[in-house]
């Protein structure tokens, strides 16, 4: 009877596959770690990143009756890194997934803090090597509209800069889609219709890195093939450009090189099936570790301010010690003409008049 008897394993015993327990340990080791550096990183990048920006607007403020174009080009730089930098500890926060302390609506925002961060800060860079160097050349020496052109730059800069931003927000499915670090690749393509994030990426890439990148490249070749016939005092400012562009493509190039990379498998998962499905989670850390690599750049524009420009110690010093700040002279020098003369801007005919004015 015992032999002809018949037991039916049903439930959760009834499981023909095997429990990989290497695998839910490597995912908790996995998770362990990233709650761990996540949080000490963004540590380090906020307090040294906030101390050097306040320091910078610290030093603006106390020459705000004088501000130059250059200056207002750093207090932009500063204001957009200063609210990266304010996102980075609830960043941080959610890469715990047990932590509930930020609402969909907020990790939203952050997510546009980050977007905005990255195409404000590629455009002025790429603005400011275009003013070096027109300003460099004949024609725009004596430029009189130099300030009204500065400002019209910035608001179109702005303005493409939050469009890209709200295309990128309403591409979005979730929330948490928008925080940074978010591979596109995790997420399946729409059955029809447009497919509104692959839209977005392929803005992001064209628009907000590669077109700003391949005029940088051609700005920078020239201004380093005409600064070598100048004096020291004249490559100072080349020296700080070069820094500031080599600075930002070395944090940013490789988030956006693991973009394209993720793009790349989102558009061909049904080509790369078995590729994509192996290298899924590499590729969705890769993403989340360089855009972490990305945010230094907020922490390191300080340094390089400090260390570059003479001025700028000068004033930092002083305002440090309380000592008096000199309101008239240049932080940073970064166009060939900081400030042109008021008869360089007149045209010949005013010159005249002038000259007329004065014999009587």
């Amino acid at each position: 009877m015992l032999a002809t008897m018949k037991v039916t394993l049903d439930g959760f015993l009834n499981q023909s596959d095997p429990y990989e327990y290497e695998d839910y340990q490597g995912e908790e080791e996995s998770f362990g770690s990233k709650a761990v550096w996540i949080p000490l990183l963004y540590s380090v990048m906020v307090i040294v990143g906030l101390l050097g920006n306040g320091l910078v607007l610290a030093v603006l403020v106390q020459k705000a009756r004088s501000w130059s174009v250059s200056d207002s080009f750093f207090l932009q730089l500063g204001v957009v890194d200063i609210l990266l930098l304010f996102t980075l500890p609830f960043y941080a926060a959610h890469a715990n997934e047990n932590c509930g302390l930020c609402s969909p609506p907020f990790l939203r925002m952050c997510g546009a803090i980050f977007k905005i961060n990255i195409y404000v800060g590629i455009f002025l860079l790429v603005w400011v090597c275009l003013d070096h160097y027109l300003s460099s050349t004949d024609t725009f020496k004596c430029f009189c509209h130099r300030d009204s052109l500065a400002f019209m730059a910035w608001l179109l800069i702005w303005a493409v800069s939050i469009v890209l931003t709200v295309i990128d927000w309403n591409s979005l499915k979730t929330a948490a889609d928008s925080m940074p670090g978010k591979a596109l690749s995790a997420h399946n393509p729409p059955e029809s219709g447009v497919d509104w994030q692959l839209v977005s990426r392929a803005l992001h890439l064209g628009v907000g890195f590669l077109l700003p990148v391949l005029v940088l490249i051609v700005c920078c070749s020239h201004i380093i093939v005409r600064c070598r016939s100048n004096s020291q005092q004249k490559k100072r400012p080349v020296v700080l450009i070069m820094s500031l562009v080599t600075v930002f493509l070395l944090c940013w190039m490789p988030y956006n090189i693991t973009l394209f990379i993720d793009t790349i498998c989102y558009t061909s998962k049904d080509i790369l099936s078995k590729f994509f499905s192996d290298h899924i989670s590499s590729l969705k850390a890769a993403v989340k570790i360089t855009s972490s690599v990305g945010c230094i750049s907020a922490t390191l524009r300080p340094l390089l301010y400090f260390f570059l420009c003479r001025n700028f110690r000068k004033v930092l010093f002083s305002l440090l010690k309380c000592a008096r700040v000199e309101r008239g002279s240049s932080l940073w020098e970064l166009g060939v003409v900081e400030e042109a003369p008021h008869d360089q801007c007149q045209s010949e005919e005013e010159r005249k008049q002038m000259t007329c004015l004065q014999q009587v």
